[in-house]
């Protein structure tokens, strides 16, 4: 016992020995680290397109796959070790101590979790400059970025995977500290006794699933869904958990107490066998509708998201060219700004159409039929926040060529989101909507922060001063200004639009937005958002499959007893294997219709959180989560193929 060579010996022994377990273990942990680096060297590159926003984007995706990496190592380690148990036990009476067991496991921990992070950060530097060619393609960035190997995200693999490997072992060493040589030896039929009926975690669970369920039901605005979505997200996540752990239970003894149903052949053994089935798999079935439901929602949101770029762009920058002067002093000449404007314009493009209007735009608060000081508000604080952009009557027919005919107390209004009540207050005067418009496209604004924008037209410029006069008083020096608008579509490519563009700012006192020149850094935005959906789907496929594996390996041996004794007890082995071949479907397939459950009640949420991105035409993620539902059915069928095989083995 006291040579240092026989710990390591025995672990490499052990490790071989266990292959089956140990070598899909093995190669997730490279994966795992090889991405983890990747995509820490991503977000750390100093040459990334997009800006601050791809590096934010990329460092969120760094610590989904942190977190990640530590809770599914964890889960796949107490698999690895409730699988060995027995043959812990048997080296315990063969004389060995606890600390000598320990030391095994260390050395095995050791072993493993070395080429892990060995293999792992060379996989990842590797194909790092592969993953990179990826990113500027799906990105459209045109420019290339140089290939560096990051000295930082290697450390950082490092201290991440080696902590994970010290808590997992510690976690080993405390399970085997406590549990007594009788039940090491049971291994894990240790505790193989009837589920009990755990009543409060099924109610909880139906609790957590409705209350996730109605949030995203009935959200109406796209701001309540960013607030609600991770609060609806861990209540389906606990609920799901809770249902598969103990209301599949209930269910069970539920149909078991039925005795006209249950005391039939088929029925007997399918709930008898089912019962034991989900008390020893529940955890892990949750855990693979979940990763499974992630997929489906990451993978058809970003690519929806990509796919709709263009739709974006547009409703960001509804004009080609948009020119804005800020406080307008009372001598504003707008037809001197306008001219010179266009005659800057005209040097690259040919204007096509041009709109100019003055408005007052701000935010408020809504409440009770008022909208007034946002005060503590802010617009991410349950969606009550709104917007409201005001014309008068002489704007709105410069614009839109119809006349609006308005006493002092009338509006016209036009709404994005909520609509606006008959008799609204804004501060302290009270005005009537005479008309609510059908369409105000032509001033549109993008409106990704404030999804309930009012559009108000009112009698003349007397009126608009007093609306500009109120919320100065409550805003003080955060209140807004009356601001000029130019907005021009024009006909050139998009070199041409930049330049003018570029002309525009030549001029004095304006802010300049052009639709092309944001073009490349929208590309860059939503192709970041494709491959860390792409990227994490991956994470989450992989997670999922290997759970798969483990689960039928399990259920595999599980099996084997009771295939065994339901042939003793007088079922032929074609009774035997059909019962057991309906219950592994069952069991199998669960989690994947749960999942697309999961997916169809968040649709309306997930379409509300796309407008929040700029996407207005949300049509098309109904297809995109349909393909992506086609696909990942495909390969979950065909890892349940490959996994079904071993299964089937080990059983007969």
């Amino acid at each position: 016992m006291n040579n240092k060579h026989f710990y390591l010996s025995l672990a490499g022994r052990n490790i071989k020995k266990n292959s089956k377990f140990y070598v899909p273990y093995l190669l997730t942990f490279v994966a795992t680290v090889a991405m983890f680096y990747m995509i820490h060297a991503i977000s750390v590159n100093k040459h990334l397109p997009g800006g601050g926003s791809m590096v934010q984007m990329m460092g969120f995706g760094v610590g989904i796959i942190s977190i990640f990496s530590v809770v599914f190592l964890f889960y796949t380690n107490s698999f690895l070790i409730k699988r060995r148990k027995k043959e812990f036990g048997l080296y315990h009476i063969l004389g060995m101590e606890k600390k000598h067991i320990a030391k095994v496991l260390f050395c095995e921990n050791l072993i493993v979790s070395g080429i892990g992070i060995i293999v792992g950060c060379g996989m990842g530097v590797l194909f790092q400059k592969l993953i990179m060619m990826l990113l500027l393609r799906i990105a459209k960035w045109e420019s290339s970025i140089p290939f560096e190997i990051s000295q930082e995200s290697l450390i950082k693999a490092v201290i991440l995977f080696a902590g994970i490997f010290l808590l997992t072992f510690i976690n080993n060493v405390i399970q085997l500290a406590k549990t007594k040589t009788v039940d090491l030896l049971q291994g894990e039929h240790f505790g193989e006794r009837e589920p009990k009926t755990k009543w409060f975690m099924a109610l909880l669970g139906i609790a957590g699933m409705g209350i996730g369920y109605y949030i995203a039901l009935t959200v109406d605005n796209p701001l309540d869904a960013l607030a609600s979505f991770f609060i609806a997200v861990l209540l389906v996540i606990a609920g799901t958990y809770f249902l598969f752990i103990a209301g599949s239970i209930v269910i069970l003894k539920l149909l078991r107490s039925n005795r006209t149903f249950y005391y039939k052949t088929n029925h007997f053994t399918s709930v008898s066998g089912m019962l034991y089935r989900m008390k020893q798999n529940a955890a892990g079935l949750a855990t693979i509708c979940i990763l499974s439901t992630m997929v489906l929602v990451t993978v058809s949101t970003t690519v929806c998201l990509y796919v709709g770029v263009e739709d974006a762009i547009r409703t960001r920058y509804p004009y080609d060219l948009g020119l804005t002067r800020r406080a307008v002093p009372a001598d504003f000449d707008s037809s001197s700004l306008e001219q010179e404007a266009k005659q800057r314009i005209e040097k690259n493009c040919e204007i096509t159409n041009c709109v100019d209007y003055k408005a007052l735009t701000f935010a408020v608060h809504f409440q009770d039929g008022s909208f007034d000081y946002l005060g503590s508000h802010n617009y991410l604080s349950g969606g009550a926040d709104h917007g409201i952009m005001v014309f008068t009557a002489e704007e709105y027919e410069k614009v839109t060529g119809e006349t609006a005919n308005l006493k002092e107390n009338e509006i016209y209004v036009y709404d994005t989101g909520e609509k606006m009540p008959k008799k609204p207050h804004i501060f302290s005067e009270q005005y009537v909507v005479k008309k609510y418009i059908k369409k105000f496209s032509s001033v549109e604004m993008g409106t990704s922060i404030i999804s309930n924008v009012h559009y108000i037209v009112v009698a003349d410029d007397k009126v608009m001063e007093n609306i500009y006069e109120q919320q100065k008083a409550v805003y003080k020096d955060n209140a807004s200004d009356i601001d000029y608008y130019l907005d021009i579509d024009v006909k050139g490519g998009d070199e041409q639009q930049i330049q003018a563009a570029k002309e525009l700012r030549k001029l004095e006192h304006v802010e300049v937005e052009g639709r092309a020149e944001n073009r490349k850094d929208f590309s860059a935005f939503y192709g970041g958002f494709l491959f860390l959906g792409l990227f994490l789907g991956i994470v989450f496929i992989i997670a999922a499959t290997l759970i798969i594996y483990y689960k039928q390996i399990s259920e595999g041996y599980d099996d084997k007893t009771r295939f065994e004794i339901m042939q003793k007890v007088g079922m032929s082995k074609r009774e035997v294997k059909a019962s057991i071949k309906s219950q592994v479907l069952l069991v199998f397939f669960l989690p994947l219709i749960v999942a697309v459950i999961h997916v169809c009640v968040a649709f309306p949420m997930v379409k509300k959180l796309l407008g929040v991105l700029n996407l207005s035409n949300t049509d098309p993620f109904f297809w995109c989560l349909l393909g992506t539902v086609a696909v990942f059915a495909i390969l979950y069928v065909a890892v349940y193929s490959v996994t079904s095989r071993i299964y089937y083995n080990i059983v007969e």
